[in-house]
């Protein structure tokens, strides 16, 4: 008697363990496919929801006012050398920062512009000669258009086995660099 009882547990044990090692093998076999079948874990975006235009941002200003009776020409010389970089501003804390790179790739291929991390301005740089009316102000500032956008920054934490922890996102205004230059007007 004490052998068949034995016997039926080494064959509960048999049977035990056939099915853990069937399970261990289908979840095996299964756990490839699951995550082929997810989309790749993209680290992080940047996605642009407003185009707000060019903005300049200047680093040096003139004016110059005509108070003769006819018009006179007037010539504005650059005299700074200023970099202006990539500028990110959020209504959230993304952990570690934001890749200023991504915001610049994502601005230049959805708006067609060309973009920069940074621009350096130079000194030297002429702007006319502009005819100034009698009785008129010729303004100019010197510094960097820029290419402002109101966006979404998304990071994720990615691990081999895909999204592990929910996403942080914030919503923010990016000013990316696009050239250096001059914006005259008169008053």
């Amino acid at each position: 008697m004490n052998d068949r009882r034995q016997r039926t547990g080494l064959h509960r044990l048999w049977a035990a363990a056939l099915t853990v090692g069937l399970g261990a093998a289908v979840g095996a076999l299964a756990a490839p496919l699951s995550a082929s079948a997810d989309t790749p874990c993209v680290p992080e975006t940047y996605t642009v929801d407003q185009d707000l235009g060019l903005v300049h941002t200047s680093v040096e200003s003139r004016a110059v006012q005509n108070s003769t009776s006819s018009a006179i020409p007037v010539t504005f010389t650059s005299s700074v050398a200023h970099t202006v970089g990539t500028t990110w501003t959020s209504s959230g804390t993304i952990s570690g920062g934001v890749k200023i790179y991504i915001i610049n790739l994502t601005v230049s291929v959805t708006l067609s512009v060309s973009t920069t991390d940074s621009v350096t301005t130079s000194i030297g740089v002429n702007v006319g000669p502009v005819q100034v009316p009698p009785g008129k102000t010729l303004f100019g500032n010197w510094g960097v258009f820029e290419q402002q956008t109101q966006g979404t920054y998304v990071k994720r934490i990615c691990s081999p086995a895909g999204r592990t922890r929910p996403p942080q996102v914030a919503s923010g205004v990016a000013l990316s660099p696009v050239a250096q230059g001059w914006k005259v007007w008169q008053q």
